[in-house]
């Protein structure tokens, strides 16, 4: 089953919906906009309860954002089917579509995380299994610094993180990572092991990457968003 695109996207972030619409548009795929929860509407009782559950204390604008993405996975859970999830900053890989229709074909576990932003992460040695139209590889990940700009959830790991939400906030990246959902399974005889690999654009992060705001930064990703003026036209959307 394809899985529904949902884009996380500020109100008062017109820009960057029409950024991420643009490269939509231009890979032909269709997305329901999420109306992102803003740090305003995180109430003084949600504030105290969940604002000390982390290592450190929380702001209201993480806790925004992490209710964003929690209204994801609730979405995720009375849809009852996948869900990609995507941040509205993400630069989108030309892969992507010819990924996202191999889904049904592939082993996979319910989370699998597409972002990369040039940190190592912790792989499997060898790929757990492969798109092989799309040329994508997938690896089991041990430990990761990337973030939650982009990764598609299942609707059983979206009921574990609803769950979790209850009584615990983080940043939704750490989040994600702590949340003890296994990203990929073990195949049959395989053995721990384990090794630094830098994320490539043929493994597992390479769908999705951080599109920055400096100038000097974003140069080389603007070239692959397409026009900025693109009409957002035909998207749904779902509000808090």
């Amino acid at each position: 089953m394809v899985p529904e695109i949902l884009v996380i996207n500020l109100d008062r972030s017109p820009d960057r919906l029409a950024f991420i619409a643009s490269q939509m548009q231009r890979l032909g795929l269709e997305f329901t906009r999420l109306k992102a929860t803003d740090a305003t509407m995180i109430g003084d009782d949600e504030f105290k309860r969940l604002g000390g559950t982390y290592m450190r204390p929380l702001s209201r604008t993480e806790l925004a954002c992490l209710h964003s993405h929690s209204r994801a996975w609730r979405h995720c859970v009375d849809s009852n089917r996948p869900v990609l999830v995507l941040e509205d900053d993400v630069v989108l890989s030309e892969k992507l579509p010819s990924w996202l229709a191999e889904l049904d074909d592939i082993d996979m576990l319910d989370i699998l995380n597409l972002e990369t932003r040039g940190a190592e992460k912790w792989v499997s040695r060898r790929p757990y299994s492969s798109a092989p139209k799309s040329g994508i590889r997938h690896y089991r990940l041990f430990v990761d610094r990337g973030g939650s700009g982009g990764y598609l959830v299942r609707p059983a790991a979206a009921r574990r993180l609803l769950q979790r939400a209850k009584h615990y906030a983080a940043p939704s990246d750490a989040f994600l990572n702590l949340a003890g959902i296994p990203r990929l399974r073990p195949s049959q005889g395989w053995r721990r092991r384990f090794m630094p690999r830098q994320a490539r654009r043929t493994d597992f992060a390479a769908l999705s990457r951080r599109r920055y705001p400096s100038r000097a930064s974003s140069r080389g990703s603007v070239h692959l968003c397409g026009g900025r003026n693109s009409s957002c036209g035909g998207l749904r959307a779902i509000s808090p």
